[in-house]
C-alpha cells in the first residue's frame, strides 16, 4: 500500500480509531508471520503485534510525503526486522542462561530420575516462564527484581508465574516420580 493511502489510515488509528486497524494489520501480516515463524515462540505472533501498534502510535507522519511510494512500508518494515533482531537477540540470552541453571539443579536434586523430570518439565514452559521460574525459585530474586532484568512489569512477571506454576503442576501430577514427595 502507497504512502497516498497508508498515512489518513495511520492517522485515524492514532486518533483512536480502531476500525481500520484490521486493514493496517492486513497489510502487514505477512511480515508479522514471517518474523513469528523464524522467533518460534509461542507469544511472537502477539509480542510483534503489540510492537505493531506501539510503531504506528510512534511513527512522525509528518516526515512522510502523500504520494504514491512505499516508505512509511519500508519504514515499518525495516523497524519490524529490527524488533526481530532485538527478541531473537533476548531469546539467545535466556538460551544461555537456561544451559547454565540446568547445570546448577544437579545440587537441588539427589535423584537422577528427579533431575530428570524437573529439566523436562521446565521445557514445557516458554523461555520467559523458564527464566521467571528460575530466577525466583532457584535464585531467590523477587519478583520487582526479575522484572528489573528482564524488562518487563511487575504485574507481567506475576502472571508468566503463576501460569507457569500452573503448567508445571499439571504436568508434575502426572509424572509418578514427584508423587512420591
Amino acid at each position: 500500500m502507497c504512502n497516498r493511502y497508508l498515512k489518513p489510515i495511520i492517522e485515524k488509528f492514532k486518533k483512536q480509531d480502531m476500525g481500520v486497524f484490521e486493514t493496517l494489520y492486513d497489510e502487514f501480516k505477512k511480515l508479522i508471520m514471517f518474523y513469528s515463524g523464524k522467533l518460534c515462540y509461542d507469544d511472537a505472533v502477539s509480542d510483534l503485534t503489540l510492537f505493531l501498534i506501539e510503531l504506528f502510535y510512534q511513527i512522525d507522519l509528518t516526515k512522510f510525503d502523500l504520494d504514491d511510494s512505499v516508505t512509511i512500508n519500508k519504514y515499518i518494515a525495516t523497524a519490524m526486522r529490527n524488533q526481530y533482531i532485538y527478541l531473537s537477540q533476548q531469546r539467545e540470552r535466556y538460551r544461555k542462561m537456561s544451559y547454565k541453571i540446568y547445570d546448577s539443579i544437579d545440587g537441588y536434586l539427589p535423584d537422577f530420575e528427579q533431575r530428570v523430570s524437573l529439566i523436562e518439565s521446565i521445557n514445557i514452559l516458554s523461555e520467559k516462564q523458564k527464566m521467571i521460574i528460575i530466577y525466583r525459585y532457584i535464585y531467590g530474586y523477587t519478583n520487582f527484581e526479575i522484572a528489573a532484568l528482564m524488562g518487563i512489569s511487575r504485574q507481567a512477571v506475576n502472571q508468566l508465574k503463576n501460569r507457569a506454576l500452573l503448567t508445571l503442576k499439571e504436568f508434575l501430577l502426572e509424572d509418578e516420580i514427584f508423587e512420591k514427595l
